[in-house]
């Protein structure tokens, strides 16, 4: 009865002391893990297709606008090249890389071709890839805080999250003195790989929406299909302005002046 009785206090007591922390603590990371991982992602999409929908909505001097359809992506190394058509007719085109950048707008009587233009969609080539998850956040004084990254680069200030598994962009806003973009990230959706099993096939955004204080402009895009397949593309036409120029004949033609 006594060894009953201790028993039964050593239960009592083991039952109402505290209990430690059992769920597992998340690993810190490190910005240099975060730059690392980001590298290995995106060093696989230098060179990609996609397919999908998008809609665009902007206001201006004439008012508000809308356009959607479906569109077709290229990316080769640091320029990209964005068409977008409705039943088969092309509605808009845009693209360039670091150095340039261009827009048609092909929906009116009278077509534009707006070169290097300010306040147009993706004026800045290299802070969309990053948007659009396809770059890594640029150099600059980084820090990580529960899970944000921070990155300070020189006018702009880069703020995101990743997914800890896929590493993929969760959320990302880039912000200066002018203006700010934010890019939100619903889904994701993993890039073909030509001969690669599917299981290794990095993971970039899928559903993207994207709004900027800009001609309070917002993006949605919704990717389709993206692989690291372009042998059936046309890769020496999607890029070049100058053909472009040629097949869409804009009838007006915006360059800032010399």
């Amino acid at each position: 009865m006594l060894r009953l009785i201790f028993c039964l206090f050593c239960l009592a007591i083991f039952s109402c002391a505290p209990k430690g922390d059992t769920q597992p603590q998340q690993k810190k990371i490190t910005p240099q893990e975060i730059r690392l991982q980001q590298q290995e992602r995106t060093s696989l999409l230098r060179k990609v297709v996609g397919r999908g929908v998008i809609e665009f909505h902007w206001r201006d001097e004439d008012g508000k606008h809308r356009v959607q359809g479906d569109f077709d992506f290229w990316r080769l190394d640091n320029a990209i090249s964005l068409r977008i058509s409705k039943s088969g007719e092309v509605l808009m085109w845009m693209g360039g890389d670091e150095q340039n950048h261009w827009m048609f707008e092909l929906l009116g009587d009278e077509t534009t071709l707006s070169i290097n233009q300010e306040d147009v969609f993706f004026s800045d080539i290299l802070d969309t890839l990053v948007l659009l998850g396809l770059d890594p956040l640029p150099k600059g004084e980084t820090t990580v805080e529960n899970g944000v990254i921070t990155v300070k680069a020189n006018p702009r200030t880069w703020v995101a999250t990743f997914d800890p598994l896929t590493h993929r962009i969760l959320e990302i806003e880039v912000e200066d003195a002018h203006h700010q973009i934010s890019a939100l990230h619903h889904e994701g959706i993993k890039v073909e790989l030509l001969q690669k099993n599917r299981l290794v096939w990095p993971v970039t955004g899928k559903l993207i929406d994207i709004e900027s204080s800009t001609n309070d402009a917002t993006t949605k895009i919704d990717f389709a299909w993206i692989s690291t397949d372009t042998s059936e593309e046309r890769m020496d036409r999607v890029f070049d302005l100058s053909f472009l120029q040629r097949a869409l004949k804009p009838t007006v033609i915006e360059e800032p002046p010399q």
